[in-house]
């Protein structure tokens, strides 16, 4: 049975999008299993997770726990082996372009083409006239704060730089919901910071659905409304705490939001014991 954890804080500082443009996921009765060798594995079993819209959800556990496995189902990637997922009432059965991004912990950019062009790319497929396409692209390249840089290789861009170009890529499809798997986790510590900082303050202002994984209890607590904390395989929901730290969020000095030590301190210790059993199993 999952635990809920709630603190209190002023609410009415918190800073709320001024539309929800997000998308209701619900995962029900999920579960999941594949063959290695001659061994069933079951990366998520008994699963019911529902996300309300505009809602940013981090996902926390173990490795193996299903966290991925997660993602591909709500992004139609993966098809569960028992149970349903459903994006507005609708079951997901295929990959969806149009509601639904993923971003992963690489950039995943194309090394061949421009900063601009890789930021082109979902809208060219979408068949998006040029015209549009260079002025969306330019747009969401200067959001990034990276309007000087957009004719550049992607190659002679930092890491950083990089992930910027994979967030504006991202929202300049403007999805519904967006799955992110880890995506600053290559980066230094400033720069991720300075990434992290840059895609709250584009997220707050759009309302989209986020479903995030990550294994920094910090970046969960910081980034999230909600963390939902999964066992070790197979995976299923032990913990889930709404994090209730007023917005904007001091990403720089963590322990200056109210309440952090206390988040960070449960969801610790929830996950030592989840990886000691992880390890006693192995």
């Amino acid at each position: 049975m999952s635990a809920t954890i709630a603190y209190p804080s002023d609410r009415s500082t918190m800073k709320q999008p001024t539309e929800t443009t997000g998308v209701e996921i619900s995962l029900k009765s999920i579960r999941h299993g594949f063959m290695h060798g001659d061994t069933v594995v079951h990366p998520v079993w008994d699963l019911d997770l529902d996300i309300p819209a505009g809602q940013f959800v981090c996902l926390v556990g173990p490795s193996g726990c299903g966290k991925t496995t997660l993602l591909g189902m709500v992004a139609g990637l993966v098809m569960p082996k028992q149970g349903s997922v459903m994006i507005e009432g609708t079951q997901v059965e295929k990959p969806s372009s149009e509601s639904v991004a993923y971003m992963l912990a690489r950039d995943a950019l194309l090394p061949w083409l421009s900063a601009q062009d890789n930021v082109e790319l979902g809208l060219r497929v979408r068949g998006v006239p040029k015209a549009e396409r260079r002025k969306i692209s330019s747009e969401w390249l200067a959001r990034v704060g990276l309007a000087d840089f957009k004719s550049s290789s992607i190659l002679r861009l930092s890491q950083g730089m990089r992930q910027r170009v994979a967030i504006a890529r991202t929202l300049a499809l403007e999805p519904r919901c967006i799955l992110m798997d880890e995506p600053f986790a290559a980066l230094d510590a400033q720069t991720r910071v300075l990434v992290q900082q840059e895609f709250l303050k584009l997220w707050e202002k759009s309302g989209t659905t986020v479903i995030f994984v990550t294994h920094d209890l910090s970046e969960a607590i910081l980034l999230g409304d909600r963390i939902i904390l999964m066992s070790t395989r197979p995976g299923r929901i032990v913990s889930d705490i709404k994090v209730d730290l007023p917005r904007p969020r001091n990403l720089t000095a963590p322990f200056k939001n109210q309440g952090f030590a206390q988040y960070h301190e449960q969801l610790a210790d929830r996950l030592r014991d989840e990886v000691a059993a992880a390890n006693r199993e192995a």
